[in-house]
């Protein structure tokens, strides 16, 4: 790793530019100008959340929080576990413990780094770890295993069963830096007796191994009032997922990005739902107002992302989508199945019990075995409750022109089913999109290239013009 890389830590650095990024939003509109020159590699980001003030505020304030707890919980006397956006934060607020997301964490900085991420992505492999990997993972990775970032204390790893490269990398991490390793299993079926019971155990057998890693037992007040917060947030997820039904659509075209963002960084926390209070607020007021939620001012497609979204730098796509009228319906990373969620069947999702310890336990099982992936492909893609059937609800739902695959060369569990996939969604009337590009790594296939791609699709199908 180049010493240049090793003069400022990785963490740090980011907490002080989306800090200034935060602090810039606070002034006036001339000061905002003066300041975004300050941040060329992030400008056309801090244009989006400018565009929608309070929201923005609250979510860059809110980034810059969430990476300083990682940056001064050893002085604050907290531990820090390094996690996956697979596995539901909110049992580490309520035992007092820092989630390093190591996913989002790789997102913010290609978001701000000139560069990206490609050279942190490129010492794991330096130092052993398969090229084949994730780079969702192998990107931030690269700073903690190269020792350009504070070191984690131990590490809670929520795919196994879902997706191996996932599962590789938090365990080469572990190994590479001594630190204890938990795993959470997953059997194929994702409901049932024998499931939900093995759901229970496993999740429980991790809250004694977080136990014996802090210190501390859990303390059945801080997950009841975690739980309260899971709830409001609920809540609010429920009913913007509800709005998104509409045509046109009210929801902005960055709000999906925001939504599991916030669930990912802090689900369970009293900021995360302030923030969703005030995305609710503004997609309100486009319903009142009759107005579609993209910037282009006129819906004339819609997209269903079924897998995960882009995150080059400068927020690409969502630039794209706004420039073409082309509401974005949402992907797998922000479908939670709460219960009460429009796209969700009787017994598919989970409800909040607060009634008692052993009731709040099994609520956050319940809850972590449907997260994003660790619901939707854990088994065949055609099985019940997997990847198919959640598009067929989703797609008699939101009504979406096309659909869209796009992920990372890693993602080989999806990788293996998304060629069948698609040609059932296209036997069904569904025009399908399959991206062969990195969405962590724009050296596997620039934007532009990924942009021409689309516009040729749209062209060639007839959507949106």
């Amino acid at each position: 790793m180049r010493q240049a890389l090793l003069e400022y830590d990785y963490d740090w650095n980011m907490q002080r530019v989306f800090d200034q990024g935060s602090r810039s939003l606070d002034g006036t509109r001339k000061e905002f100008e003066r300041a975004r020159s300050r941040f060329p590699t992030m400008g056309t980001v801090m244009d989006l959340f400018y565009q929608y003030e309070d929201v923005g505020r609250a979510m860059t304030k809110g980034a810059a929080k969430y990476i300083s707890n990682i940056v001064t919980a050893r002085q604050d006397g907290r531990k820090v576990a390094l996690t996956t956006f697979c596995m539901s934060p909110a049992l580490c607020y309520a035992m007092d413990v820092v989630p390093l997301l190591i996913e989002p964490i790789t997102a913010v900085g290609n978001l701000s780094r000139k560069y990206g991420m490609g050279e942190f992505m490129d010492y794991c492999l330096e130092i052993g770890f398969a090229e084949t990997a994730c780079s969702a993972q192998r990107g931030a990775m690269g700073a903690y295993l190269g020792g350009a970032a504070q070191k984690p204390d131990f590490v809670l790893c929520n795919m196994s069963g879902i997706c191996d490269t996932n599962t590789s990398a938090f365990a080469f991490a572990a190994e590479a830096l001594d630190l204890p390793l938990f795993q959470c299993n997953f059997p194929p079926q994702m409901r049932g007796e024998r499931a939900d019971a093995y759901h229970r155990a496993d999740y429980r057998a991790m809250i004694d191994f977080m136990a014996e890693q802090t210190g501390k037992p859990l303390d059945p007040a801080k997950l009841r009032g975690v739980l309260e917060e899971i709830q409001k947030q609920d809540e609010l997820i429920v009913e913007m997922q509800d709005y998104q039904r509409m045509i046109p659509s009210p929801i902005p075209t960055t709000f999906n990005l925001f939504m599991y963002l916030l669930r990912f960084l802090f689900g369970g926390t009293e900021d995360g739902t302030k923030t969703l209070e005030e995305m609710l607020k503004v997609i309100r007021k486009n319903v009142k107002e009759g107005k579609p939620g993209n910037r282009f001012g006129e819906e004339k497609a819609r997209a269903l992302f079924v897998y995960t979204d882009h995150y080059g730098g400068g927020l690409p796509l969502w630039n794209f989508l706004d420039s073409r009228g082309i509401t974005h319906l949402g992907c797998i990373a922000d479908r939670f199945y709460q219960q009460a969620a429009p796209y969700v069947k009787d017994g598919e999702g989970y409800t909040v019990d607060a009634a008692d310890l052993d009731s709040m336990i099994d609520t956050m099982a319940a809850l972590n075995c449907r997260m994003p992936m660790v619901k939707q492909i854990r088994g065949p893609y055609d099985a019940p409750d997997m990847w198919l059937d959640e598009i067929r609800a989703q797609r008699e739902l939101y009504n979406p022109d096309f659909a869209v695959y796009m992920g990372t060369p890693g993602c080989r569990n999806t990788w293996g089913m998304v060629k069948l996939l698609a040609k059932q969604l296209e036997k069904e009337g569904l025009p399908t999109l399959i991206i062969n590009a990195d969405v962590f790594d724009e050296r596997v296939e620039s934007w532009s290239m990924t942009q021409a791609r689309f516009e040729e699709f749209l062209d060639v199908r007839r959507i949106g013009i």
